[in-house]
Order: structure tokens, then sequence, then C-alpha cells
């Protein structure tokens, strides 16, 4: 298990990047709303399924709706079409919990060639 090491794009060095491999997770990272954004890269034959799951984050109150049931966390499909895709974490915060939270990321289908990073902006 590694812990993601975010990385400014506007103010590092991109060859400093630290890429993690997903077949040798589960991985974590410190949920922040502000600008946060993963990067997976699949260079798999398959397509690669990223489950992200914040600690302790069970339901979402949704008004006039009730609750939803997020403990599963957010399964998130990287083709293998595509070379890189990104998320931007604020868009799933119903998932991954409140400032601070720990989140964790596995992989389903990744076998060494498929990779994760992490940037802050």
């Amino acid at each position: 298990m590694a812990e993601l090491t975010a990385f400014n794009p506007l103010s590092s060095d991109i060859t400093a990047i630290t890429k993690v491999d997903l077949s040798v997770g589960p991985h974590t990272f410190t949920y922040s709303s502000f600008k946060q954004c993963l990067y997976v890269e699949n260079g798999e034959i398959s397509d690669v399924t990223v489950n992200i799951t914040g600690d302790g984050v069970i339901t979402h109150k949704c008004p006039e709706y009730g609750d939803i049931d997020v403990s599963a966390g957010f399964d998130w499909v990287v083709t293998n079409a595509n070379n890189e895709e990104s998320l931007y974490t604020l868009s799933k915060g119903a998932f991954l919990g409140e400032n601070g939270n720990t989140v964790t990321i596995t992989a389903t289908g990744a076998t060494g060639l498929s990779f994760v990073y992490l940037a802050e902006y």
C-alpha cells in the first residue's frame, strides 16, 4: 500500500511526478475538495476498474429523496482505448467524505501496466 503524494503541475517539474502501480494496491490519499485531480494511465490490454472509497463514508443525504448508500465507493472504468483519464475529486465528494478524510483506491484488471497519480492545483 502506498500513500499518494500530490504534486502541483503549475509549480512542479512534470518529470518529478510519482506514479504508483495500481496492481499492488490498495493505495490511499488524503481528500481535499480544493482542485484535486486523480490521473490514471491504462497500459493494459483491457479496461481497468478503479474503486474510490472514502473512509467511514456510508450514506449521502439527497434532498427530497433520502439517504443513498455510497459505502461501496465509486467505480471508475478506465478504458484501454484511452491512454490516460482524469477525475476531479470534487465531483465525487459524496463518496469521499469531508476534507482531510482518507480515501482508498483499489483496481481490478491492473497487472502492472496501469498507474495512478494525484495533482492539486
